[in-house]
């Protein structure tokens, strides 16, 4: 049995016992076999290169990723992962805010809208609750580059919210209350004068916020005092003084507006009875005056 990395080389025309021929033959053959395999490698490689190389590229740019918040009373940071077309994570590298977060173990925010993407998700906006500052970053597939920290205007940040060139933030301690920002070319935000709005109670424990697709008014959840407050944005971006409407179903969480044509904001509200299974409710109710909301919920009027 002949070894397999062996290499043959088998002439028809040779006659057997013509060594001279045949030793010039195969020699010639062997050189001829080489080079032609130098040239098959490279040319492969060449080929490959042209295949792999903007194929990495591609996948670099268009890769999807997923950001997490630690929310560390050390030292904030935001955790990126690569995400794969079936959905797996594969862990990347960690980034620090340049802040503090509130510790804690479960949900210890109780907000939502901490870690959200701009609307062209070129940029990620994060609180530092431990320390009272915002943290923006640049945002290329899972890598971050931090682009400023900034004072959010209060106390203990738990939520943003963005609509074009407006960032609101609202400060969950002290007394509560939210604060307007512009948002300029390169990502950076700037405190709009005379924006800060406060809330019903000192303590209301602010959980959400959001802006109505049109930008015209911006609704808080006050999650302890049950109420909704609704702003009308003004020309300079800052807010009206706010206009209060209490939820009579307890457990007033979130607040998202509907997309498309239909201007309309849903309320989510969480059953957290002692003793029960946390559920969760929602009714929508239409903008603009705000007024005649479903599911006999309240009546929220600007």
């Amino acid at each position: 049995m002949k070894n397999k990395s062996e290499v043959q080389f088998a002439e028809p025309g040779n006659r057997q016992g013509d060594t001279s021929v045949s030793k010039q033959v195969d020699r010639h053959r062997f050189l001829n076999q080489v080079t032609s395999l130098r040239i098959i490698a490279t040319v492969l490689a060449l080929t490959l290169g042209a295949q792999v190389v903007p194929h990495i590229y591609a996948q670099e740019a268009d890769e999807h990723a997923v950001f997490v918040m630690t929310n560390s009373v050390e030292g904030n940071e935001i955790i990126a992962y690569s995400r794969a077309g079936e959905g797996s994570l594969v862990e990347r590298h960690h980034y620090a805010t340049g802040g503090r977060g509130s510790g804690g173990t479960t949900d210890p925010l109780g907000s939502q809208g901490s870690l959200p993407l701009s609307e062209d998700r070129s940029l990620l906006f994060a609180v530092n609750a431990g320390i009272g500052n915002l943290s923006v970053f640049r945002v290329r597939a899972a890598s971050l580059n931090l682009v400023q920290v900034v004072s959010s205007g209060g106390s203990a940040p738990v939520a943003i919210a963005q609509h074009r060139n407006l960032v609101y933030a609202i400060n969950f301690a002290g007394n509560s209350n939210v604060v307007g920002f512009h948002l300029d070319e390169v990502g950076r935000l700037i405190m709009i004068r005379d924006s800060i709005r406060y809330l019903s109670a000192t303590n209301s424990g602010l959980s959400s916020q959001a802006f109505s697709p049109d930008g015209r008014f911006l609704l808080v959840t006050e999650k302890i005092t049950n109420n909704v407050d609704a702003f009308s944005v003004q020309s300079d971006g800052s807010l009206s003084q706010p206009k209060v409407t209490s939820d009579p179903v307890p457990g007033l969480f979130d607040v998202v507006f509907s997309p498309g044509n239909f201007q309309g904001a849903t309320l989510v509200t969480f059953d957290l009875a002692p003793g029960t299974i946390p559920a969760t409710d929602a009714c929508t109710v239409p903008t603009g005056d705000l007024r005649g909301p479903r599911l006999s919920k309240p009546k929220l009027v600007v």
